[in-house]
């Protein structure tokens, strides 16, 4: 973490020289969604790949393996080289599920680096708009954040890939076991119209990562740079809307420090699929001198949390 500054002399004594006397109007910082649905394109691609190379070489072996393993049933010498078997085919569809993986590094590291810019457009735009001269030291930190972006979701879609050879493993174990007609087995892989099967599981999983990923990097941006230039504390701002959580409502407009975030939440984007950010109160690096603009209207805040209790009784 970077050295924190109290005040920074400089931008005060800029905003002096430009005849500001107060803090500008903080302006929403958007959510970069567009990327996050960029980035979830992307994994449910990757799925939808997995899921064919599943149906290519798993399926027309499942008939067969099951009449096989019911024929050996009695036989455990036998029935140990039927699984053998079965796990060869699984282990051979993994290693074709493993090489679509070659480039992801590549795409990981160009979502966090998009991520970093787009967070670089929405602080500068932040900073222009409240204090209106350039507060921008050099991010030495930049490179390592994406670069512990890109591992992290390296390991996270690698597990993801794993899981497909584990699942299928699993299930075709335990149909066998318990008798299970080649078609169960197969509905329990692909799905049915009443079973969702392990690969739409992976698609609602994988969309789960990409907006958790990218929002916890964007998050973790803007703390990085608030410190850089000293800002010790935030305003909790939300999206807004009816999607909102109740304990991120209730923090609305609320004011918190980096060095103590809340204990249910944990700061803005910490919680999975948060979509709030923290506004910087900019007069910890400015003085008290400068006015502080006026709160946002306050009337959503209330009519959130009616609206939630309203719910709550019906």
């Amino acid at each position: 973490m970077a050295k924190r500054i109290i005040v920074n002399e400089g931008v005060r004594n800029a905003m002096k020289q430009a005849g500001k006397r107060k803090i500008g109007k903080p302006p929403k910082m958007l959510h970069p969604s567009s990327i996050e649905r960029t980035y979830f394109k992307y994994l449910a691609s990757l799925v939808r790949e997995w899921r064919g190379l599943a149906e290519e070489m798993i399926s027309p072996h499942l008939e067969s393996l099951v009449a096989e393993a019911d024929m050996l049933r009695g036989d455990q010498l036998k029935l140990d080289g039927w699984g053998e078997n079965a796990t060869q085919i699984i282990n051979d569809m993994q290693i074709k599920v493993n090489q679509t993986l070659k480039g992801f590094r590549d795409v990981a590291g160009n979502i966090g680096q998009r991520t970093a810019n787009w967070h670089d457009k929405e602080w500068r735009k932040f900073l222009k708009s409240t204090v209106g001269v350039p507060l921008l030291p050099r991010e030495f930190w930049l490179g390592d954040m994406v670069s512990s972006f890109t591992e992290q979701n390296s390991a996270l879609i690698k597990n993801a890939a794993q899981s497909v050879h584990d699942d299928i493993q699993g299930i075709v174990q335990r149909g066998v076991a318990s008798g299970a007609r080649h078609e169960k087995i197969r509905g329990q892989i692909f799905g049915t119209k009443l079973k969702r099967g392990i690969f739409r599981k992976l698609i609602t999983r994988v969309k789960l990562i990409a907006r958790d990923q990218v929002s916890k990097l964007n998050g973790d941006l803007n703390q990085q740079r608030q410190n850089d230039l000293g800002v010790r504390r935030y305003r909790w701002r939300t999206s807004r809307d009816e999607r909102v959580r109740e304990n991120h409502v209730v923090k609305e407009g609320n004011i918190y420090s980096w060095d103590k975030p809340p204990p249910d939440t944990g700061h803005p984007s910490e919680d999975p699929q948060c979509r709030c950010y923290a506004e910087a109160v900019i007069s910890d690096i400015v003085g008290e001198e400068f006015a502080e603009p006026k709160e946002l209207e306050k009337g959503w805040k209330k009519r959130a949390l009616a609206d939630i209790k309203a719910k709550r009784k019906k």
